[in-house]
C-alpha cells in the first residue's frame, strides 16, 4: 500500500433535487413499455489544441492526442479507460495521462445513484520538487440525482 502522502484522495460528493418534473413526460414514461437494456461501449478521440485540467494546462499550451473506452453493463456496473499525451515539461519525465475507472450506477425507486472509482496515472513522471515522488492518484465519486439533471457533473 503506498503512503498517504503519495496518493491523494478527493472525495465528491454531491446531491441534486429537481422538484419541477414534467407531467407530460411522467405519463409517457409510465405507459411505455420496459425494454431491456442492452450493454455497451463506446469510444471517443480528439486532437485538442491545448488539454486543460481543472484549469491547469497538462499539455504546456501545446496539442494533445487524447482517446478512450468506455463499457457500460445493463446492470449498472461500468469501466473505462482514457488517455491523453501530457507536457514532460509540465510533468517532469512524463508523456502520458493514462486514466483508470470504474464504479456502479442505479435507481432506487426514482433516485439515481453512482459510485466509482477513479486513477489517474502520470507515466514516467515524478515531481522534482519532492523528492522524485509520482503524481498519481486516486478519486472516490459520488452521485445522487433526481429528475433529469445528474449531479454528479463530468470532469472533462
Amino acid at each position: 500500500m503506498k503512503p498517504a502522502h503519495l496518493t491523494f484522495l478527493s472525495i465528491t460528493l454531491s446531491a441534486s433535487l429537481v422538484t419541477m418534473l414534467s407531467a407530460p413526460a411522467q405519463a409517457q414514461a409510465q405507459t411505455a413499455a420496459a425494454a431491456p437494456e442492452a450493454s455497451r461501449i463506446a469510444g471517443n478521440f480528439a486532437i485538442t489544441s491545448n488539454y486543460v485540467s481543472r484549469g491547469f494546462t497538462q499539455s504546456w499550451g501545446k496539442p494533445a492526442v487524447q482517446g478512450g473506452i468506455d463499457y457500460a453493463h445493463a446492470s449498472g456496473l461500468f469501466l473505462g479507460t482514457w488517455a491523453s499525451s501530457i507536457s514532460g515539461t509540465e510533468f517532469r519525465g512524463g508523456s502520458t495521462e493514462w486514466d483508470i475507472y470504474g464504479g456502479y450506477s442505479g435507481t432506487l425507486a426514482d433516485v439515481g445513484y453512482t459510485a466509482g472509482l477513479y486513477q489517474y496515472l502520470y507515466l514516467g513522471s515524478s515531481s522534482p520538487l519532492v523528492d522524485g515522488r509520482k503524481y498519481n492518484y486516486t478519486e472516490v465519486k459520488l452521485g445522487v440525482s433526481k429528475g433529469p439533471c445528474p449531479s454528479t457533473p463530468s470532469s472533462r
